[in-house]
């Protein structure tokens, strides 16, 4: 069973329904399972850095060590469409070769999403949110990180730091997942609005 927040547990379930594989570096087709490859980022891709989600900035990013060679880390943010898609300037080709991601294609996508979030087909909607990566060299983000310690402040309070690591990202995809009201609800509602539920 799968575990972790909703959202991952919904998308890792989601590719496990979907029966997707994947090699040891990422590419699709190839012959790790979901399990195999949640294992596999585990043991050989070091987390190095995680900024945690927060609700002004409305999205997360996660950094770990590159599978294809120590002088490489890969940065992943995972969000709200609007605010993940505006830090994008390319995304991949059907070939995965990077491309431009146009201001056309950043309004096209977001209204997508728009219509993803207002689904009248699902109670509520959809819960929408945004991938997007890229790759940096370790020695980099390392001066970064060096920095930061000597300044005694936190990778998530620095401005510059997130400037640079989320500029110029590759926008990977948008997902919905259906989020329903739970029963309990309006009964939650009605407590902190009224004071007592009826």
């Amino acid at each position: 069973m799968p575990k972790g927040g909703p959202i991952e547990v919904g998308m890792i379930k989601f590719l496990m329904q979907n029966d997707c594989k994947a090699d040891e570096n990422g590419g699709p087709g190839h012959g790790l399972d979901v399990p195999g490859m949640l294992k596999y980022r585990n043991e050989y891709r070091e987390r190095v850095q995680m900024l945690p989600f927060d609700q002004s900035r409305k999205r997360k990013v996660v950094i770990r060590r590159h599978a294809v060679g120590q002088d490489l880390v890969r940065v992943y943010v995972q969000g709200a469409p609007e605010e993940v898609v505006k830090l994008c300037n390319f995304t991949l080709n059907d070939r995965d070769e990077r491309v431009a991601l146009t201001a056309d294609d950043k309004g096209a996508l977001l209204g997508t999403v728009g219509e993803m979030a207002a689904s009248k087909e699902i109670a509520g909607g959809l819960k929408v949110f945004s991938y997007a990566f890229k790759d940096m060299e370790a020695a980099e983000l390392d001066k970064q990180l060096e920095m930061l310690k000597r300044l005694q402040m936190p990778a998530e309070e620095s401005e510059d730091f997130r400037a640079e690591i989320e500029k110029d990202l590759i926008y990977l995809s948008t997902f919905g997942l259906e989020d329903p009201l739970h029963d309990d609800v309006l009964r939650a509602v009605e407590y902190i609005a009224y004071g007592h539920p009826d």
